[in-house]
């Protein structure tokens, strides 16, 4: 997750990389072809999420994403707090007019009961689960702004976006662990709380 300049100027050597690489300093020379690359394949045929994600890209729509499941029990990897996620709800309902939110989880249940979106509109998503939990990355990628979760998952989501204007909200506390913060990983044009 520490950018490693380094790694870039090995060339000519054969390499073995072990790590993250939750970095877009490793191919921010190659951004557009990876957002190209991570569209999924046959997602035409999908009429429920293709018509879906037509509708994210003509809105101003917010990707929201909770990790709660595999984050509860986990020494390195603790849910981002509830006050983090309404903070950045009010930040987005100041800086984004009429913002269609968009909730993505793998605990929708606890985001339905928990999360405040006041008067603004809210859509929560809980039909791609399992093998499909692919289409919900696709979808949030869709969005026109997002609000992510201390998670690798919503990361790409937000990363793969392609709206230069994107506002895009990350916790501020990455990992559990103190030595890796989300300045280590979040791009510089995003916005940490």
């Amino acid at each position: 997750m520490h950018f490693d300049p380094t790694i870039l100027s090995s060339t000519g050597q054969l390499l073995y990389v072990d790590g993250d690489w939750q970095n877009e300093k490793y191919f921010t020379a190659i951004a557009d072809e990876l957002r190209r690359l991570f569209r999924p394949l046959g997602i035409e045929t999908d009429a429920h999420n293709f018509q879906l994600s037509q509708e994210l890209m003509q809105v101003n729509s917010v990707s929201l994403h909770v990790r709660r499941g595999d984050y509860i029990n986990n020494e390195v990897h603790k849910p981002a707090p509830l006050a983090y996620y309404q903070a950045a709800i009010e930040k987005v309902k100041t800086e984004v007019a009429s913002p269609l939110f968009y909730v993505f989880s793998d605990d929708i249940h606890w985001a339905r009961q928990h999360l405040n979106f006041g008067e603004a509109a809210c859509t929560f998503l809980d039909h791609n689960t399992g093998a499909d939990s692919y289409k919900d990355l696709f979808l949030m990628s869709c969005c026109r702004h997002h609000i992510v979760a201390n998670s690798s998952f919503s990361w790409w989501g937000a990363w793969l976006t392609s709206n230069p204007c994107k506002l895009v909200i990350a916790p501020s506390q990455w990992l559990a662990i103190l030595q890796v913060q989300a300045a280590d990983v979040v791009p510089d044009s995003w916005t940490i709380l």
